[in-house]
């Protein structure tokens, strides 16, 4: 199969655009297409709050905040973006992250970057949750994060990827000497 012109100045642009951006999402509806970077932390936060109101308003934020090039019109009439907002959600996906307990610390792995905890206490979690008051996305995690870290990958922390900084957050609050528990409701 031959490669047009366009499919070549395409190729370039995302290339180019690469080199600035994590990832690049190619969205086409139809004849129209867009490019959309993998959204920041700022966005991420921000469509992730928006869904408590909407599930259109996760992707509208997700393709306003990250739109870098082609058609602005993509998603004009409520048929393409309905169509397209769906799609949002099942191609934005995060690294893997295993917790592996090390001596009286935890080892986080988000794919090749590596985070040393100290274990989770009550005080922690208590001082993490009244440390967001307003019950905002990641807040209270993000909280228990800087209690906890030992030491870890500093390009993460600094640039907060979602990609890696979700799997992360997501983990945080787990790392606690977990016991057999038994509750009977009688």
């Amino acid at each position: 199969m031959k490669t047009t012109q366009k499919e070549k100045e395409l190729a370039a642009k995302i290339a180019e655009l690469k080199k600035e951006h994590f990832q690049i999402l190619e969205v086409n509806v139809e004849d129209k297409m867009a490019l959309v970077a993998f959204p920041t932390w700022r966005t991420w936060k921000q469509a992730v709050a928006a869904v408590e109101k909407s599930s259109v308003a996760f992707a509208q934020a997700i393709f306003s905040n990250g739109f870098l090039y082609g058609d602005e019109d993509i998603a004009t009439t409520d048929e393409d973006f309905l169509s397209l907002h769906r799609q949002f959600k099942e191609v934005i996906d995060f690294a893997d992250a295993d917790v592996v307990r090390n001596g009286n610390h935890y080892v986080i792995t988000v794919e090749d970057k590596v985070f040393k905890c100290k274990p989770v206490t009550i005080e922690i979690i208590d001082l993490s949750e009244r440390g967001n008051g307003e019950n905002a996305p990641f807040v209270t995690n993000e909280n228990i994060l800087k209690r906890i870290l030992i030491e870890g990958d500093e390009e993460v922390l600094k640039n907060k990827n979602p990609y890696y900084y979700v799997p992360l957050l997501s983990k945080v609050d787990t790392l606690f000497i977990k016991k057999m528990v038994s509750i009977k409701k009688h």
